[in-house]
């Protein structure tokens, strides 16, 4: 890994971690010590060159900061400046019932569908993307060079 690969993701780690210590330092949350220890995995399994447990471990991450945010700010939705009285919270944010039963039969048709599309798309780009590289056949659009 490059040294800027590097400074990268030291940047991209401490960011998760430290808004995870803020949201931990005003609201408390339980699951701050496994997203700081997941993201430290991750660092760790990079450096080992264990791709897919690094991927693991900063899904892990993020899961966990978001259960941490909103777990701290149960049953607020989004705290207000001007007040607790203010606060969006989750009874009074809620759409009604009937959006709530249609928006759950379209994310029961459409999210097997999203799911279905992604795979397919890494099985298509999977054989064009080594670990080489590029294959010959990206270049198959380019005008042909020659004398």
């Amino acid at each position: 890994m490059s040294v800027v690969d590097w400074s990268r993701l030291q940047f991209a780690a401490a960011a998760a971690v430290g808004f995870a210590v803020w949201t931990w330092a005003t609201a408390g949350s339980w699951s701050l010590p496994l997203a700081v220890l997941a993201a430290l995995a991750a660092a760790w399994q990079v450096g080992r060159g264990r791709d897919g447990v690094a991927f693991t471990t900063t899904a892990v991450t993020m899961a966990a900061v978001v259960v941490s945010i909103f777990v701290a700010l149960y049953p607020r939705v989004m705290v207000s400046s001007l007040g607790a009285a203010n606060d969006l919270t989750v009874t009074n944010t809620s759409s009604a019932p009937y959006t709530l039963k249609v928006m759950t039969v379209a994310a029961v048709i459409l999210f097997p569908v999203v799911l279905v599309y992604q795979a397919w798309t890494y099985n298509v780009f999977r054989s064009r993307v080594g670990a080489s590289g590029p294959s010959a056949d990206a270049d198959a659009g380019l005008a042909p060079r020659g004398p």
